[in-house]
Formats: C-alpha cells, sequence, structure tokens
C-alpha cells in the first residue's frame, strides 16, 4: 500500500495519509480548503506586506496586486499540470528573468558595472541590512520578484505540500528580516503562519498522532519564531532598531554613517563638542541628504563609491569655500559645506562618494584626525531662483518628487490652499510660502509623541509642535505634492562662531533642513524650523551641562562664547528682486553663507517669527 493511499494502524483502522500529505484523488480546490491553507496564508501575508510596502513607496501598488494574484492562480493551476521538478525549473527561470529585467531597468551608464560577481554581492548587502528601498529601482525590483514566490506558495499549496509552501512564504519574509524592511508583525506573522501549517496539517492528516510525530518539528518552528522576531531589532540598519540608554538624541537619529533615518519621538541634545571647523565664511556643514521617502522616515538611495578625484560642482556659477576640520571625538561621518568636490588629509583614503554627491567614511574617524575640504556653492541671487523655471532633468523629477501611494489627499490639498493664499506663481515662491507657512503655525518642542501612520501628514494635520525632523519632512512631503524637487537634508549648524573664521560644533547643533532643487542653479537650502525656540533650547542645554561640569562641552576659547539668538531681518524678504543681492533676506541661502542661531543667520532662520493667532 503506497504513502499516498493510506497507512492502517495498529488495529487495522485506517488513520489517513502521513500528515501534511494529501490523497491523490484529492483537487486542489480540496487541498486550498484543509485548515492548513489558513497558516500559508498568514505566512504569505506575512512577505507580501512587505512588497506592497516597498511598491507604496515607489509606486506600483496596482501593478503588484494584479502581479500576485496571476501568479498565484497560475500556481494553483500548474499544480494540476507540472511536477514538482518541473515547477521547481520554472520557479530558478523565472528569478533568473526577474533579475534581468531589473538589471535592464538600470540606467545604461550604471548596467555595465552588473556583473554576477556583482549581483552576488549585492544579495549579500543586501542579506546583512541593506534595505531594498536604497535600490534605486526599487519598484521594478520589487513588481519582478513578487510573482516568484507567490507562485511556489501557491503550487505547494495546490499540491497538499502545506507545510513546504509555508515555510518558502517564511523564509522570504525572512530575508527582508534580515534586509531590514520587514517588522517585527511581518516577522511574527511569518513565524506563526509556518506553525499554524505545520500543527493543523498534522491534525489534518493523522490527527493527535501526526502532530506528535512532528512536535519536534513544531519546537523548531517556534524557537526560531521568537529568534526571527527578535532579530529584527539587532540585524544591521534594522528598521526597528532599539536606542539605548533611554530617550535618543536630535544627533543619534540624524546624523550617522548610516543610508536611512527614522522619524523617532520624543528626543534629546547632546551638549558635547563634535569637531571644530575653520572657515571664512559660515554655513550648514551637511553630513547627508536623502531621497526617498517611506512615510515613516527617510533612505538613501544608490550605492557609495570610492573618492578618487575632485567632483562635479552644481550646473550653474558658484562661489568656492574652504573648510578645515578638526574631528574632536570617534566621528561617523565627514561633515562639510554643500557641494563638496575635494578633499585632502587624512580622512581623504576613507572617504566614499554618495549617489546624492555627498562624502561618507568608510570607517569611523579617529578623535583629533583633521581633514580640509572645499565646496562649490551656487551664487544665484533671488530674482535668478525666481526664473528658474521648472525644466528639470528627468532623472531629478524621477528621485525627488515620488510620494507613497498611500499619502493623504489632503496634504496636496493644503499645500495648495498654502501656495495661492501667497500668490506665488513660480516653485520659489512656492518653497517660500511653504517654508514661513510651516514656521508660523507650528511651535519647536523635542517632546513630542511619535505619530503613527504618514509623519508629514500627522505633523500638517494632527500634531501642534515638532522639531527639524518633522518640519523638514512635511515641507519636503509638501513640495513634493507639487511636482517640485525637494530633499531632506542633515547635517549640522553653524555651531559657535569662538574666532572670526573658527566655529565649535556640538551634538545639540545636529538639525534636518530642506534642499530644493532650481534648473541650472542645483540644489538650494530652505530652512523651516522656527530658528528662536530652537536656539532657545540650545542654550538652556548648554548652560545646563556647564553648570553640571559635564565633560567635552567645551574647547579652548568656546567656554567664553556668547551663544546668540540670530537677529531679526526683512518682513518679507520673498518680495525683492534684486538680481545683484545674494538669496532671500540679503542672506547667501544659496551659498549658505549665513546659518540658523547662533551666528547663523540663514533665511528660513532669520525670518522674523509671525504671530501664532494667525
Amino acid at each position: 500500500m503506497s504513502a499516498t493511499d493510506g497507512v492502517v494502524a495498529g488495529g487495522g483502522g485506517r488513520v489517513g495519509p502521513p500528515p501534511g500529505e494529501e490523497t491523490a484523488d484529492q483537487s486542489p480546490r480540496t487541498r486550498l480548503r484543509t485548515p492548513a491553507v489558513v497558516g500559508v496564508v498568514l505566512a504569505a501575508v506575512s512577505y507580501l506586506s512587505v512588497f506592497y510596502h516597498v511598491t507604496d513607496v515607489v509606486g506600483g501598488v496596482a501593478p503588484l496586486v494584479a502581479e500576485v494574484t496571476l501568479a498565484a492562480g497560475v500556481g494553483v493551476v500548474a499544480a494540476t499540470r507540472l511536477r514538482e521538478r518541473t515547477a521547481v525549473v520554472v520557479a530558478v527561470v523565472g528569478f533568473a528573468a526577474a533579475l534581468g529585467v531589473y538589471v535592464l531597468s538600470v540606467p545604461e551608464s550604471q548596467r555595465a558595472l552588473f556583473t554576477v560577481g556583482r549581483l552576488a554581492q549585492d544579495l549579500l548587502a543586501l542579506s546583512s541590512g541593506l534595505s531594498v528601498l536604497r535600490l534605486i529601482n526599487a519598484g521594478t525590483w520589487a513588481l519582478s520578484l513578487a510573482p516568484v514566490p507567490t507562485f511556489v506558495v501557491a503550487y505547494l499549496a495546490g499540491r497538499g505540500r502545506h507545510v513546504w509552501a509555508a515555510t518558502v512564504a517564511a523564509a522570504t519574509t525572512g530575508f527582508f528580516v534580515l534586509t531590514s524592511d520587514a517588522g517585527v508583525a511581518a516577522a511574527l506573522a511569518g513565524a506563526v503562519g509556518v506553525t499554524a501549517a505545520v500543527g493543523l496539517a498534522g491534525l489534518a492528516g493523522a490527527g493527535r498522532r501526526g502532530l506528535v510525530a512532528q512536535w519536534d518539528t513544531v519546537v523548531v518552528i517556534v524557537t526560531a519564531m521568537v529568534l526571527i522576531t527578535s532579530l529584527v531589532t539587532v540585524v544591521p540598519g534594522g528598521g526597528n532598531t532599539v536606542v539605548p540608554g533611554g530617550s535618543p538624541s536630535v544627533e543619534s537619529s540624524l546624523v550617522s554613517n548610516d543610508d536611512r533615518v527614522s522619524v523617532l519621538g520624543s528626543i534629546s541634545l547632546s551638549p558635547s563638542v563634535r569637531f571644530t571647523v575653520e572657515a571664512d565664511r559660515p554655513a550648514y556643514w551637511r553630513v547627508g541628504t536623502y531621497d526617498r521617502y517611506t512615510g515613516g522616515g527617510w533612505v538613501r538611495t544608490g550605492d557609495a563609491s570610492p573618492y578618487d578625484s575632485r567632483q562635479a560642482g552644481p550646473p550653474g556659477e558658484t562661489t568656492e569655500l574652504e573648510q578645515s576640520y578638526t574631528v574632536r571625538t570617534k566621528f561617523d561621518a565627514i561633515p562639510a559645506a554643500n557641494r563638496p568636490v575635494r578633499i585632502a588629509g587624512e580622512t581623504q583614503s576613507v572617504t566614499q562618494v554618495t549617489s546624492n554627491g555627498g562624502f561618507t567614511p568608510a570607517t569611523t574617524l579617529a578623535e583629533n584626525e583633521t581633514y580640509t575640504v572645499v565646496s562649490q556653492r551656487p551664487s544665484a541671487t533671488t530674482a535668478e531662483l525666481r526664473r528658474a523655471g521648472v525644466g528639470y532633468p528627468d532623472g531629478v523629477t524621477r528621485r525627488y518628487t515620488g510620494l507613497p501611494g498611500s499619502t493623504p489627499d489632503r496634504v496636496s490639498e493644503r499645500t495648495q490652499t498654502v501656495i495661492e493664499e501667497a500668490g506665488a506663481e513660480t516653485p520659489y515662491d512656492a518653497a517660500i510660502a511653504i517654508e514661513r507657512y510651516l514656521e508660523s503655525t507650528k511651535e519647536y518642542s523635542l517632546d513630542v509623541e511619535n505619530p503613527s501612520g504618514n509623519i508629514a501628514d500627522s505633523f500638517l494635520f494632527e500634531m501642534d509642535a515638532g522639531y527639524c525632523t518633522y518640519y523638514a519632512t512635511t515641507m519636503v512631503t509638501m513640495l513634493w505634492s507639487q511636482g517640485i524637487p525637494a530633499r531632506f537634508a542633515t547635517g549640522y549648524t553653524t555651531g559657535q562662531r569662538v574666532a572670526e573664521d573658527e566655529y565649535v560644533v556640538r551634538g545639540l547643533d545636529s538639525h534636518a533642513w530642506v534642499e530644493v532643487y532650481f534648473p541650472e542653479v542645483g540644489w538650494v537650502r530652505f530652512d523651516p524650523t522656527p530658528a528662536a525656540d530652537r536656539s532657545d533650547t540650545e542654550q538652556s542645554t548648554l548652560e545646563a551641562a556647564r553648570e553640571g561640569d559635564a565633560a567635552n562641552v567645551d574647547t579652548a576659547g568656546s567656554s567664553e562664547g556668547v551663544y546668540t539668538t540670530p537677529p531679526p531681518t526683512f518682513e518679507s524678504t520673498a518680495a525683492g528682486d534684486d538680481d545683484n543681492g545674494p538669496g532671500p533676506g540679503g542672506c547667501d541661502r544659496v551659498a549658505g553663507a549665513c546659518g540658523h542661531g547662533n551666528d547663523r543667520g540663514g533665511w528660513g532662520a532669520r525670518h522674523r517669527r509671525r504671530p501664532r493667532d494667525r
């Protein structure tokens, strides 16, 4: 008697097929009605939720749903027509074809870099914490690959191989755990799905005896469930990284050698000195820029490459700024004014260039390490920015205007209202209007609850206060809703001036702001965070640290320095049309020659606060 014909119990009673298997005369419809399918579905939902999130962020939810539905249907039909070896071949060919589609979607200039070895390296990088969302064509990647595991899972379920089907689904989720794209809920769903499939298949196949016979398997799966859900918080780059030591700081949430920024709840300020910089003009010392908004944070797409020569500067006229840095503590970043084109000194050998044109270190910088950066900064006037128009390069539009599909329509509607009420007729004036709106309608506070859902939507409609991350995220989102290219930038404001051309920069100077793209000019800084409130908070934090004799709060000459709030400037700076002057407010916004507080002007920083009862 074959296994598929059943087995005979000791008393001659018929027990049924081995656990997890079905009789040969059962149809796929019957096999899909068994209780074990519940576990398969749950495990499949776990990985499909990640694919859904990826396509929601980059676009393509509707095609994803159609593809997955079709793949599942084909898998069920194939279960009655294809032998398992043939199905394996189909799955392997499908996987190879999916990778081929992704490679062909990459710009031709980069396609030559894709070799078998490079693809293997990329897969290894993904499995060690590199988010799928960092792929420039993440949407194509997701749409190409999602049907493959779905076909396999549906095929195995249609064959009655429920345990194997759930295992394949959970393994796919496990891959996303390693890439940091699957959260605790998805990981837990995958593990529970496998456990349910094993248990229910055992009960259906041989009652209690079948379940007892597979008890060791159940124990292994449950153990894996615990380990997998724990892994989500410890894998490199994990999207749910737990910050030890209680409330994290602004700096730890923004400034690191990382390719993603998560928007957190309440945070604190660190008064410790990070570096000193000598430059003949103040600037924002930028660390990184991010081009993909997930609804809950930011991701920088693309890879970093070793620095080997002077980099290209902005497309328009520029001024040059040389900066000399001395790192005062171990540091995972290379601050530099926008846009860095050359680096020299001890740090040059470990410098990498990000896909957005910034510098980042391959290794942690040592205390007292020094380096010099030359930056080319746009020098367009206010009038030139207004005349820049909307002739954006295709690559800029595709990369820097992509809102998640789940972004509520009311964000775009509110933005349109703000722009119309301000009478803005150009992208520059629209950016000014949004910047002023956020600055004048929201309070600055480090003590906020981490909202659920879309961060920008929550800040715009449900929150009364927030800090720089919320302001900058919301402004970029509002600009994107109007098709205006922008990006999220992080780094440090100017810091404390201790000499004519020297600045001391602390952890509390860490900041997030916005950069808007203008044709034939490049990236221009806007800062919607209220300067006065932020400066007051920084000042009180620094004074408290000094009174408590905290370590590493001052350097030579900084203890006597005055931490001043920025002086008020013109009530309306956007109305001028001076072809000879620098950016708005008489301050060189474009070149970043004015900063945010503490001798740090900047239009957004120095703009006079409007009454809160407007």
